[in-house]
């Protein structure tokens, strides 16, 4: 089953913090796809510092009740304590998509339910699966990004634990 899970952090080491997250994912499946670190703006809740984002995709064989329990488990590595919705977080990890899969219980709803709105998602998304199509419709990701180039995203250099996954060199 291809998944798709986004990574976010905005307070303490962030870099630190989403490079344990990425190490973690490499050893369930060693090809990985990984996006770039976007820097972005938090969108609601409290202020806040910006946020560090990445799309990563992989393979596994997990029903989506463990990949649940393991994207918590990350998180709660990580430290993170959850108080204010939408509030700073030391690392976020959000199942965007699960295969097909379709889901309106909670704790999961798939597709994520505001990844098409978030460009943070959507860009990194594209960066590394540029044909992915999103359910239900099958709404191309190109076509979802470009009604939300009005949010701002910085894309930053690769980090040194994603060139071998997503085809750049670690000198790019």
């Amino acid at each position: 089953m291809k998944v798709t899970v986004g990574l976010g952090s905005n307070l303490g080491d962030s870099h630190g913090l989403l490079k344990r997250a990425a190490e973690a994912v490499l050893a369930q499946d060693p090809t990985a796809r990984f996006s770039s670190l976007y820097r972005t703006a938090p969108q609601g809740g409290p202020p806040q510092p910006d946020y560090l984002n990445a799309v990563v995709q992989w393979e596994t064989d997990w029903d989506l009740p463990t990949l649940w329990a393991f994207c918590r488990g990350l998180e709660a590595e990580a430290g993170r304590v959850r108080t204010v919705r939408f509030g700073p977080r030391t690392l976020d990890v959000d199942i965007l998509c699960y295969g097909r899969h379709l889901t309106e219980k909670p704790p999961v709803i798939l597709p994520h339910p505001r990844m098409k709105d978030r460009r943070f998602v959507l860009e990194p998304l594209t960066e590394i699966d540029p044909e992915c199509r999103v359910p239900p419709d099958d709404t191309p990701v190109l076509t979802l990004l470009r009604r939300v180039l009005n949010q701002e995203v910085q894309r930053l250099p690769p980090w040194e634990v994603f060139p071998r996954n997503t085809g750049r060199s670690s000198n790019s």
